[in-house]
Order: structure tokens, then sequence, then C-alpha cells
């Protein structure tokens, strides 16, 4: 059956936790309804790509909470990350309007992993002693999978992700992350403290890129 247009709305709101797309959300969905009705795309697509839309929300709450803490958030706690009264700076407001996908994931990440964040204390005992190598390379083959990546032909080994991890002395977990080229406590491998980077986010005027909304436990 050919999607129309309020149905893949529908779809987009639902996996969006209630919240209905955006005028130029809403134009995507337009096209791959036509997409659908006319052959260009197979419904199956058009659906799967409507779900995709929802990668910087829901997706980015769901799947950071899984890695850091082992589970996801509870339906309240995902309402709060994703589309909240009560929340300003939930994922569909306007804060995180300037924050790519991948930055969305590098925020989340940081609060969840470092000071007082739920996953705080298990990601130091598991990550806290290793190479940021060592670190990229489990994280891969837990988000990604070697097993799944190897069968799509993905040499493994030379993957993006773990190719760019240089084998530098620095650690993560225990409150530090990665290397910072321009920060010279990083260049001699001891990394950058993320409370140095909340401490310089609060005494600035207006939240940036750079700085990160807090997320609580949930």
């Amino acid at each position: 059956m050919a999607y129309t247009t309020q149905q893949l709305v529908d779809a987009y709101t639902n996996a969006n936790l209630g919240k209905a797309p955006d005028s130029a959300t809403t134009l995507t969905l337009d096209a791959y309804a036509t997409q659908s009705q006319t052959g260009g795309a197979t419904d199956a697509v058009a659906f799967a790509n409507t779900l995709k839309l929802v990668n910087n929300t829901t997706a980015v709450a769901v799947e950071t909470y899984q890695f850091f803490t082992g589970h996801a958030p509870s339906a309240a706690g995902l309402d709060y990350l994703v589309d909240s009264t009560t929340n300003t700076n939930d994922l569909n407001d306007a804060y995180y309007a300037k924050f790519a996908q991948e930055n969305r994931f590098i925020n989340f990440s940081i609060n969840l992993a470092t000071g007082a964040g739920e996953g705080a204390t298990a990601f130091a005992a598991s990550y806290g002693s290793v190479t940021v190598a060592q670190t990229v390379a489990s994280a891969y083959d837990k988000i990604i999978g070697n097993a799944v990546a190897t069968a799509a032909g993905v040499d493994v080994a030379a993957a993006p992700g773990r190719r760019r991890a240089a084998p530098r002395s620095s650690r993560l977990g225990a409150g530090v992350i990665g290397p910072n080229p321009r920060n010279r406590r990083a260049r001699s491998g001891i990394g950058v403290d993320p409370s140095h980077v909340r401490a310089a986010c609060r005494n600035r005027a207006a939240p940036h890129q750079g700085c990160l909304a807090e997320s609580p436990r949930l």
C-alpha cells in the first residue's frame, strides 16, 4: 500500500514521542509519500526513511543511555529528554537545533560518562585504564559489531573511527576525555578535565556548540 503524507506524519510523530514534524520535515515526508505513491521508492523504504528522521532525537537518547548505563531511559525520562514542557533544552528545542547528530551523541555521552553522570562509575571501571584506541575498538564492537561489519565487507581494523583513534597515552574515564590538539595538557597525553569545560560553559552568557546541556538521571 502506498503511504499518504498524513500516514507518514503520524508515524514520525509516534516515533518522536508525540512531537509533530516542523514544516521542513513535513515537506520531506510529503516527498517520501509521493515516492511511495509513484513507485519512486518502495513503501518499506519510504517508511524507513521516515523513521530515520527521528535519529536526532529519540535515537540519541535511547542509544546513548543504552550504551553508558545498560538500559534505555524510562518512559517518563524519555519524554523529559525528547519532548518536555519542563525541560527547555530537550532534543526538540532550540538549544539542540545547532547540533549535528554526531554532536548530540557527544553531548549526551560526556554528561553520562563523566562527573555525576549515571554511567560515569561503570564507564571509568571499564575504560579508565585503557587507551583511546582500545576504547574505540571496544565501543565499535559493542555498537556496530565486528562480525556484522565484517559480513558487510568492512575491514574492521581500518574502519574510519578506529583508524583515527591515535594510540596516544591519553585515557578515557575517571574524569578525562580524549585528546584535544589545541590543549597543551591534551597534547602531553593528559587529556581534558570535563569540569573545566562545564565551568567555562556556565560562565558564558549564552550556550554554544561546545557547551553541554545537563542530562538528568533517568
